[in-house]
């Protein structure tokens, strides 16, 4: 059965508080989630709002482009195409370079004032080529192991990112073990960034518009992927990823088409993608919190999904007030997740999905969250050994942008 969702919910009424006045139990009360994010009425009033406005034909395929924007589909809606693993191939690298194309052509036309939007798009579709190698590294894409690694080589060298093999020694030997959010997981940038648990909230919004806006962050990034990176590869990975960057400035020289080159391809790359990647860092995982809290329940509660929706207004008000707002089948986790929401997760059926309706309350859990967590010299246990910038912003290009999701057969995380 589906947990009941429309109260209060505090995971710790049965996994056992900490003793009153601790610190510890501080940090418990923050993890208390609201039935805002537990269900999805936010949704449904959206859903709602669409069925009584627009005929069924008209209203159906806004559906879909409500969940396709939102991530969030409404109680008993189907997918209008149920996507395989090669057609999800297909829309991440055809999108890829489709985006790039139409930068080009932007500013061919003069049209440069849509290129935020295509941005964005690119953005996406490497987001999405990241979600593939990220499949392949845990070979859920092809049952071929080889077919997965070709797949993961190519994606990985178009965008820059990391080798399987190195990503899998640090995300599956580490981020998907006990260690996952403490100060000894490898994808953990929180402390090397400067974003230590038992910090206020102020500081941490500071310090992430700070890293946004320094442009000193974006050239350790680029230094870091096109050569600190490299160097821990093995030289086949090196030799291709230096052969397609040469060939790419070559060829832009020789067609004369460097500035498509710098800005329908480097700046969404290397500056829009590393804004994402911060963003979505601390919008997805509870960093530093629940130390002392035994794995699999820190497994459940560390992350959380992000939806970007808004409650309907209420029709009432005046316009003024009403202006506003790993699964088996992961190629439709989307779907799947839906009906963990309904029906529940096998192994996981009494933990509720959380999630948060927008990146800015994603964000803001996450702080708040870290915010009642133990310093590091109060924490269960200290800090590992930290290296500089350059050594994390690898870890920070691998931040995964899938929501997250629970296979329906073992009810595992990706």
């Amino acid at each position: 059965m589906a947990v009941v969702t429309d109260q209060a919910w505090d995971p710790f009424a049965v996994a056992g508080h900490s003793e009153p006045g601790t610190a510890q139990r501080r940090e418990e009360a923050s993890f208390v989630e609201r039935p805002r994010n537990l269900g999805t009425e936010v949704r449904e009033s959206v859903s709602r709002s669409i069925q009584r406005t627009f005929p069924k034909p008209v209203a159906r395929l806004l559906e879909a482009a409500v969940t396709w924007v939102s991530g969030c589909p409404h109680r008993g809606q189907k997918p209008l195409v149920r996507r395989n693993e090669v057609g999800y191939m297909v829309e991440a690298f055809g999108g890829f370079f489709l985006a790039i194309g139409l930068g080009h052509v932007a500013l061919a036309t003069g049209l440069w004032y849509l290129l935020p939007i295509l941005w964005l798009v690119l953005v996406g579709r490497t987001w999405a080529l990241f979600n593939i190698f990220h499949h392949a590294t845990h070979d859920t894409l092809f049952k071929s192991k080889r077919a997965n690694r070709v797949v993961a080589f190519f994606s990985s060298v178009i965008s820059f990112s990391s080798s399987l093999d190195s990503y899998k020694k640090e995300h599956i030997q580490s981020h998907h073990t006990r260690a996952m959010c403490t100060y000894d997981d490898q994808e953990a940038v929180f402390m090397p960034l400067g974003f230590p648990p038992g910090s206020s909230k102020g500081f941490y919004y500071r310090r992430l518009a700070w890293l946004i806006l320094t442009p000193w962050t974006y050239l350790r990034y680029l230094r870091y992927r096109l050569w600190d990176w490299q160097k821990g590869e093995s030289w086949p990975h090196k030799l291709s990823v230096w052969a397609f960057a040469i060939a790419l400035v070559a060829g832009a020289y020789q067609l004369d088409l460097m500035a498509s080159l710098l800005l329908a391809y480097v700046v969404p790359l290397f500056v829009v993608f590393n804004i994402t990647g911060l963003i979505g860092t601390f919008s997805e995982h509870h960093w530093g919190t629940l130390l002392d809290k035994p794995a699999r329940l820190r497994l459940v509660l560390l992350q959380q999904s992000r939806f970007l929706l808004d409650e309907v207004p209420d029709p009432t008000l005046p316009a003024a007030r009403r202006v506003g707002p790993r699964t088996e089948e992961w190629t439709n986790s989307t779907y799947e997740r839906f009906d963990h929401l309904e029906n529940g997760c096998k192994g996981f059926t009494q933990y509720p999905h959380t999630h948060a309706w927008s990146i800015g309350e994603a964000i803001e859990r996450v702080f708040e969250r870290m915010a009642a967590a133990p310093p590091p010299e109060l924490a269960p246990w200290g800090p590992a050994q930290f290296g500089s910038l350059t050594t994390v912003t690898k870890k920070l290009s691998m931040w995964r942008t899938t929501s997250m999701k629970r296979s329906k057969s073992t009810g595992l995380l990706t």
